[in-house]
């Protein structure tokens, strides 16, 4: 493994010293002292936000601008995520979404999943103190009454700098793993609705894109940024420098630990014959002695040892990184850049297996090397990740050593008003758990799995009259398994009606990729000191047809004056070709007597397969964004959706079991695939929250001083999973930081979270989550 990252660096390095040689032009860089008005009118938000306070009063000096200009100009970030080109949000013609670094820093989030609660239509729920649940729209925890790690994300794209940090092999994101911190964040993009033909598969509800800064404008040669308090202890520390006006490196490290507010972990309900465990809130220490009724039975498996399971037990969320970057930009159309990273995580948060109980650890050492060159209209980009992952400790079968490339070729052909961007990209991804299994068998994959996919792309992009814009994007993609190509799009007309007002119309289709579980599981579960069956075969399927979703969409953004940004968005979706690993088929025993017959299940085959369900939703949001004076802005979002499911079929694998054994007894046979049929329609999902928002005010009474303080709502659910169902209360959250900043340099902070200490639980059978009361500092030099 060590030798193939090695590989991939020095291959990285090599193309970027080949890549330089072809490059001889200086670039020009930004000289405030020789500028015109309209050259100060034509920087981008990027160029002022790399200017030195110095520098950045000049040009407000030669613009002739005001403080509520410069503020103004925060209403209409520019972007890059929904056309892959620098456009401003106003002219976007997606639903899209900036959160500046500015933003980041001002707001007190914690980290980029609580920034999250910024931006319309995103949906966070708090597990453990710094473990989140994130999800875009909706369409959250299906197939329900499944096991928890199908709660997981598995439909949204995030990436850093457009590099995927996806999990192939469960599916979803794993947030701990995230190497970079906001020290190191220009701005967070987020893209909502299918975005599969602009980014790939898994970017069915949309795209999230971290993007970090440049080092070549960097102002500073040191940044640090230290906060602790109430169970949260974090910092990072960065050095970054320009070499000269083409060469330029920076270097971070972070580090984070948090706490839980309570020792506590739930354990599931359960039951043998008569004999009942009503499952509950426990310690570790509980939960290693607890038995199921007068059975005698232990409830944890007595092969798992408790320290094995939560290393620490009081910790909820413990990381570490480090990343590097070197940047070379020869002309003023070629740029060259590499970076290079570095992560160590563990977290206690929602299981990714299947034990007795609701919480689980998970543990990450993993590096990543990225290249991007933009070689005036010509993109190549190549990167990988790889290292050793454990995805519920403890327990075997769950660790493996993991590796994943892509590679990618986009290229900008213009002819008058028309631009189109033909791309091909390649994608490699391998887990191995062989060397973690005490014998083989004992693993969910039992050996080396690979997955590869060859994708192909283009897009039209396509302006007339200088107001209507048409967009059309297709992108096909050939998996190995399933062997099949799997088609997406997105068709875009957006029309300018003013110079201040846009609206748009898009129709879209996503899918998810395939993930390892679903095509390579070959797992034998035996049983030990657990209820019936003995024996459980967990199997893939490489055939199943993969989730998908298409959109209609309608939006209007609009600036009816310079101080006011209004962004309305209408929706309907439909999803399908959901699945799980369900019971295919169940083996019977009869422990009785032909007279007083015991029918007991043995063994059950589980192999994932699809459903018929299908989820319809409705939804809405509107965002406004207001400069009320120079010294005070408010901004906020609502969103309102219903989702509805036709063909739903509401059981878990359990009853699927017990029915099969019925039938397998009804029928006098050994064993029965007999599945229910009870299929309901129209059926309100109450998951999903039907409302949501937040509301932020930034204010600035003085030069000095910062008061940032926002409230999150998020309305009443219900969760389901396998073994049972639980309400969740509506919840507002408040939070509110104060900077005090000394000079251009060093500035100190207070930082409240959730200060009415509001420990309703966010997430079904996780952890109440109460105050937390930080404060610390920001130096740049």
């Amino acid at each position: 493994m060590q030798q193939t990252m090695k590989k991939l660096i020095i291959s990285c390095l090599i193309l970027v010293m080949g890549i330089s040689q072809l490059t001889a032009q200086e670039k020009t860089s930004l000289n405030v002292n020789t500028m015109t008005r309209n050259d100060v009118m034509n920087l981008t938000i990027d160029d002022l936000s790399s200017l030195p306070i110095e520098d950045l009063m000049k040009v407000i000096e030669i613009a002739g601008v005001s403080s509520a200009d410069e503020l103004y100009a925060m209403l209409n970030k520019n972007l890059s995520s929904a056309s892959k080109k620098t456009e401003s949000q106003l002219e976007s013609p997606l639903s899209t979404t900036v959160i500046s670094h500015q933003e980041l820093i001002a707001s007190g989030a914690t980290c980029i999943e609580e920034a999250l609660r910024m931006v319309p239509g995103v949906i966070v729920r708090q597990k453990t103190n710094g473990n989140f649940d994130v999800h875009l729209r909706g369409n959250d925890n299906l197939p329900t009454n499944n096991m928890l790690i199908y709660s997981e994300n598995t439909k949204t794209l995030v990436m850093v700098n457009g590099r995927p940090v996806f999990n192939y092999a469960f599916g979803g994101i794993m947030w701990e793993t995230l190497p970079v911190n906001f020290d190191e964040i220009d701005r967070i993009e987020v893209v909502r609705g299918p975005a599969s033909a602009l980014y790939g598969p898994n970017a069915v509800s949309g795209a999230i894109n971290i993007i970090t800064k440049s080092t070549q404008n960097a102002t500073n040669l040191v940044n640090g940024n230290f906060q602790g308090g109430t169970r949260l202890m974090n910092g990072s520390l960065g050095l970054q420098k320009a070499i000269n006006n083409k060469m330029s490196f920076g270097i971070n490290g972070n580090f984070e630990k948090r706490t839980r507010d309570d020792e506590k972990i739930y354990l599931f309900p359960t039951s043998i014959g008569d004999q009942i465990f009503e499952g509950g809130y426990f310690t570790t220490d509980e939960y290693d002695k607890v038995q199921i009724g007068q059975t005698g039975i232990n409830l944890k498996d007595k092969n798992d040892k408790i320290t094995d399971l939560f290393e620490d037990i009081n910790i909820a969320r413990r990381t570490a990184g480090v990343n590097g970057q070197f940047e070379y930009a020869p002309t003023a159309n070629t740029n060259i850049n590499f970076t290079t990273g570095f992560q160590d995580s563990y977290a206690n948060t929602s299981t990714m297996g299947d034990p007795a109980t609701s919480m689980g650890g998970r543990k990450s050492t993993t590096g990543y090397a990225d290249i991007t060159a933009q070689l005036h209209h010509l993109m190549l980009k190549a990167n990988g990740t790889m290292g050793k992952q454990d995805f519920a400790t403890g327990d075997e079968g769950f660790q493996v050593d993991m590796q994943q490339m892509n590679l990618t070729a986009e290229y900008d052909w213009q002819y008058k008003s028309l631009t189109v961007r033909p791309g091909i990209n390649y994608q490699y991804v391998s887990y191995n758990d062989e060397d973690y299994l005490t014998t083989l068998g004992t693993g969910y994959f039992n050996g080396k799995k690979e997955m590869n996919t060859l994708a192909g792309s283009v897009r039209f992009d396509y302006v007339m009259f200088d107001r209507l814009r048409l967009i059309a994007a297709l992108r096909a993609e050939k998996y190995d398994k399933p062997d099949k190509w799997t088609g997406s799009w997105q068709f875009v007309g957006s029309y300018s009606l003013t110079g201040n007002q846009t609206v748009r119309a898009v129709y879209s289709r996503a899918n998810q990729s395939a993930f390892m579980i679903n095509t390579e599981s070959n797992y034998l579960w035996e049983i030990t000191n657990r209820p019936f069956p003995d024996k459980i075969l967990f199997g893939g399927n490489d055939s199943y047809n993969l989730m998908q979703m298409d959109m209609f969409e309608i939006g209007y953004r609009v600036k009816p004056s310079k101080t006011v940004m209004i962004d309305v968005e209408g929706y309907y979706n439909i999803s399908k070709n959901f699945g799980a690993l369900m019971p295919q088929q169940t083996s019977i025993v009869n422990l009785g007597s032909t007279d007083s017959p015991i029918i007991i299940p043995y063994y059950v085959a589980i192999n994932y397969r699809n459903f018929d369900l299908e989820a319809t939703q409705l939804g809405a949001s509107v965002n406004v964004n207001w400069i009320v004076s120079p010294k005070l802005m408010v901004k906020g979002h609502i969103n309102w959706q219903e989702t509805k499911l036709d063909n739903y079929l509401a059981v878990s694998r359990d009853y699927v079991i017990g029915y099969q054994t019925m039938a397998a007894a009804m029928s006098n046979s050994g064993s029965s695939d007999a599945y229910p049929t009870e299929l309901q329609n129209n059926v309100t999902y109450k998951y999903t929250p039907a409302i949501y928002g937040n509301l932020g005010i930034d204010y600035r009474p003085c030069e000095k001083v910062q008061l940032y303080a926002d409230a999150n709502y998020i309305d009443k659910q219900t969760f389901a999973n396998q073994y049972g169902t639980v309400e969740l209360d509506a919840k507002v959250l408040v939070n509110l930081k104060a900077t005090y900043k000394f000079n251009n340099h060093v500035s100190v902070f207070a930082n409240g979270r959730n200060l009415l200490n509001n420990t309703d639980r966010e997430f079904g059978y996780m952890d109440q989550i109460g105050a937390m009361y930080l404060g610390g500092l920001n130096v740049k030099f």
